[in-house]
């Protein structure tokens, strides 16, 4: 310009910060907090330029991934939300994993937000989220603290794994099995018809017996 003009760099905001009056703006060590908008303008004795503005977009990993609630008891049929955030950009992509009691891990969900319609017992376990994404071209992942999730609700028999008819040989021993689910732990009968019998109908208590019948509760 003639006459020569003075030049501010400032970074817009809530407030804007004057930056550097050099013609070009260097910035030697960048960091996230560096993201923003820029804008340049010239003055001298004649008056102001029209502002140039530039956008700054920094890259970087994620490095923490947060999650709430740390615990959660839920009943039986009920929904279950599950947050995982993560500062990056560009932005994460998120992967729900589940543990089982058994060690099983299974995938639960995509999003940043878990939701789980009609909590059933098999939601019981632990929980992680992972958040990850990739940065000139180069993949990097954390992974979130573990959330423990406990179902709580009334005995639910395992339909697909029980069995209706056993058929043995006189003289065998037989185990006679219903998977159940509950939490807190039941009390549990078993009612037994036998026909021929002085008492048609016996009922047994977990941890009785009677004659060659015993009642017992195996937990996994």
């Amino acid at each position: 310009s003639n006459p020569p003009s003075s030049i501010t760099w400032t970074k817009l905001g809530i407030r804007e910060t004057f930056i550097s009056s050099e013609r070009i703006l260097n910035i030697p060590v960048i960091s996230r907090s560096d993201t923003g908008t820029y804008q340049c303008q010239g003055e001298n004795s004649l008056g102001l330029s029209n502002p140039s503005t530039q956008i700054l977009d920094v890259q970087y990993h994620p490095t923490l991934a947060k999650v709430s609630p740390s615990t959660a008891d839920v009943r039986a049929g009920d929904q279950l939300t599950l947050n995982c955030y993560s500062e990056s950009y560009p932005k994460a992509d998120y992967t729900w994993l589940q543990q089982l009691p058994s060690g099983e891990v299974l995938v639960r969900g995509y999003e940043s937000s878990l939701v789980i319609q009609n909590v059933g017992f098999e939601h019981s376990g632990e929980f992680v989220c992972k958040a990850r994404n990739v940065v000139k071209k180069v993949k990097k992942e954390v992974q979130s603290d573990l959330i423990h999730v406990s179902v709580k609700g009334a005995p639910h028999i395992q339909e697909h794994k029980s069995v209706n008819e056993i058929i043995v040989r006189s003289g065998d021993n037989v185990d006679i099995k219903i998977p159940f689910c509950s939490n807190p732990a039941p009390s549990i009968d078993w009612v037994m018809f036998l026909p021929g019998s002085s008492e048609n109908m016996i009922s047994l208590s977990s941890g009785t017996r009677y004659g060659r019948f015993t009642a017992e509760i195996e937990r996994d």
